[in-house]
C-alpha cells in the first residue's frame, strides 16, 4: 500500500487556484484603494477651492469670475460623482474577488480533508495488516510450542 494521495494533482491544482485568487484579491483591493484615494483627493480639492472662493467673495469680484468659479465647483462635483461610481465598481470587483477566493478555499479544504481521510484509512489498513501478521506469528509460535 502506498501513502501517495491519488488526487494529489487535483489538490495541487486547487492550491494554485487559491494562490491565483489571493493575488487577484490583492490586486482588486489595491485598485479599490487607488480609486478611493482619487476620490479623497477630489473631495479635498473641492473643499480647498470652496474655501478659497468663500474668501474671495469677501472682496470685490466681477460677475464673470464668480460664474467661472461656480462652474469649476460644479465640474468638481460631477468629477466626484463619477469617481464615486468608479469606487463602487472597484469595491464590487474586490468583493467578487473575495467571494471567488472563499470558494477556492472551500474547494481546497475539501481536497485536504479527503487527503487526510485517505491517509487515515490507509494507516488503519496498514495497522490491521500488521495486527494480522502478529496474530499469524503468535498462532504459528503457539502451534510450534504446543504441537
Amino acid at each position: 500500500m502506498s501513502l501517495d494521495f491519488r488526487f494529489q494533482t487535483i489538490l495541487d491544482y486547487r492550491r494554485r487556484i487559491v494562490e491565483d485568487r489571493q493575488r487577484h484579491l490583492a490586486d482588486a483591493q489595491r485598485a479599490w484603494r487607488v480609486e478611493v484615494d482619487g476620490l479623497d483627493a477630489l473631495r479635498e480639492q473641492r473643499v480647498r477651492f470652496a474655501a478659497q472662493l468663500e474668501e474671495m467673495l469677501k472682496g470685490v469680484l466681477h460677475l464673470d469670475e464668480i460664474e467661472h468659479h461656480y462652474r469649476y465647483l460644479a465640474a468638481l462635483d460631477l468629477a466626484i460623482q463619477a469617481q464615486q461610481t468608479v469606487v463602487y465598481a472597484a469595491e464590487a470587483a474586490a468583493e467578487q474577488a473575495r467571494a471567488n477566493l472563499e470558494e477556492a478555499l472551500k474547494d481546497r479544504k475539501t481536497m485536504e480533508k479527503l487527503k487526510e481521510y485517505d491517509r487515515e484509512r490507509l494507516l488503519d489498513a496498514i495497522e490491521q495488516d500488521e495486527a494480522k501478521a502478529v496474530d499469524d506469528l503468535n498462532i504459528a509460535r503457539h502451534a510450534r510450542n504446543n504441537g
